[in-house]
């Protein structure tokens, strides 16, 4: 990490931002999470006029993990309408299923994007790299800790349009804590979706 010195306090931080909401029930945690990001979601794209995108997908235990996971994962995105551009930036969040060993955990995600088109045209295939501040309901999968509750999720992904709402995208997912907590295994593995813009 960059600045050793700064991960104490960011880590206290987090902990200190996200421990009331992992003190409720899971089921009211859930609930909540989903009407926070279909709020932030549907107000930002209403503010700027922009489509949202909706997105369900797998995620699957990469070839590296020990043991397998497998989760599912709903995802909104605001700002995913095709310019005339070979960049743009957007803003996302998830509502995802992880399990592995035994153990399920409920996962929340929002943060940033960047999406690159590899030729132009508008129904050419998109690169897109998102990076999000993520809130997991456990850290532990049996022996397996992840170091704390709060994590990193990182996805790459390769889109292919099909047609004019729809898309196809597979690709790559990482999971870890970026040295927030002593413990940082990580979690890898692949991810498809199928999703529509509104």
């Amino acid at each position: 990490m960059m600045f050793p010195a700064l991960r104490p306090a960011m880590a206290m931080t987090a902990r200190k931002v996200f421990e009331p909401l992992l003190s409720t029930p899971i089921r009211r945690r859930t609930a909540l999470s989903i009407r926070l990001i279909l709020a932030v979601c549907l107000s930002a794209a209403a503010s700027r006029g922009e489509a949202v995108e909706l997105a369900l997908g797998g995620l699957g235990g990469g070839p590296f993990q020990e043991h397998r996971y497998s989760g599912y994962s709903l995802a909104f995105r605001v700002g995913t309408r095709v310019p005339d551009r070979a960049s743009w930036l957007f803003l996302g969040a998830s509502l995802d299923s992880i399990a592995g060993r035994g153990r399920r955990a409920i996962m929340v995600t929002a943060g940033p994007g960047v999406a690159l088109r590899l030729v132009q045209g508008r129904r050419s295939a998109l690169v897109r790299y998102e990076l999000h501040g993520a809130l997991l309901s456990r850290n532990r999968f049996g022996e397996r800790d992840l170091g704390g509750h709060f994590q990193f999720f990182h996805r790459l992904s390769l889109l292919w349009p099909l047609g004019r709402r729809y898309h196809l995208a597979a690709g790559l997912w990482h999971l870890s804590n970026g040295g927030l907590y002593e413990r940082n295994p990580g979690l890898s593995g692949f991810t498809l979706e199928i999703g529509a813009r509104y």
